[in-house]
């Protein structure tokens, strides 16, 4: 059984976006966060499924993965199969004919406004929903409000049984400035032969502020912030003072980080 399912898993990982099982430190690791799937431009949804499966039986108990395993080892067809039926066979009914109940499980699914095609979107994000009222799973799906990506939501029997958040209903200043002030401090503390001149704290309040302000609320920017700052290319206090001059906002300091790399020679 073990050379079964190494062959069943084999075979979902080319299939799928994966090439390993996903580790114990990613994303996915929190209990009740079962799966990730993240959309790429101009994505299709013909590896979801596998990819799915995939990240499924890898953190399921061995029964389902048996059932999975079985399902799959007598009809390896299933793979190139319409959506519904992909779902049907290798997630719904090998879960459902076990008789081990199933834990709760949160799937996010990322990026929806870079799948290709409003249709396959469509009916991909029905056929989840769908399974929600089968098996115990909950779907995350992130996305920028594309207009196509509102359609597909607005549809009645998806509309029905989805609860939209807008994140700009939320305000993310406090975490953003608790992210900011540990991880600058981290770099200081790491390079402090390099920030010897710089007094300690090394950012004020008022600074704080200011990126707080110019992150508008979004993680990518104070994310890509620290890692521009921290990349030892150069002092860190001159880099965010450089990125403190700029506009708000995340293409002036995508601008910022790619003028900087253009003085490696590495840089095309």
């Amino acid at each position: 059984m073990a050379s079964q399912y190494a062959g069943f898993m084999d075979l979902l990982a080319r299939e799928s976006r994966q090439s390993h099982i996903p580790s114990r430190s990613s994303a996915i690791a929190i209990r009740s966060l079962h799966s990730v799937f993240s959309f790429h431009r101009e994505s299709e949804t013909t590896k979801f499924v596998p990819t799915f499966a995939y990240q499924l039986a890898a953190k399921s108990s061995l029964v389902i993965q048996t059932s999975m395993c079985r399902t799959l080892t007598k009809d390896r067809s299933i793979l190139s199969q319409h959506l519904g039926d992909q779902i049907k066979k290798l997630i719904v009914d090998p879960i459902l004919t076990t008789a081990e109940p199933t834990h709760a499980m949160i799937v996010v699914i990322d990026g929806l406004d870079e799948c290709g095609k409003e249709v396959l979107l469509k009916e991909l994000v029905q056929l989840l929903v769908d399974t929600t009222t089968q098996l115990p799973f909950q779907f995350l799906f992130t996305s920028r409000p594309e207009m196509h990506v509102q359609h597909t939501f607005e549809y009645s029997q998806t509309k029905s049984k989805t609860y939209p958040l807008e994140l700009w209903n939320f305000n993310a200043h406090d975490d953003i400035r608790t992210y900011l002030r540990l991880r600058l401090s981290e770099i200081y503390e790491t390079d402090n032969w390099l920030m010897r001149d710089v007094p300690k704290p090394w950012l004020s309040q008022k600074d704080l502020d200011s990126l707080v302000k110019q992150s508008e609320g979004l993680f990518i920017y104070v994310s890509t912030l620290v890692k521009f700052v921290a990349d030892k290319n150069g002092l860190p206090q001159q880099k965010l003072q450089a990125v403190m001059t700029a506009h708000k906002g995340v293409d002036p300091l995508y601008d910022q980080v790619l003028s900087e790399a253009r003085k490696f020679e590495y840089f095309e």
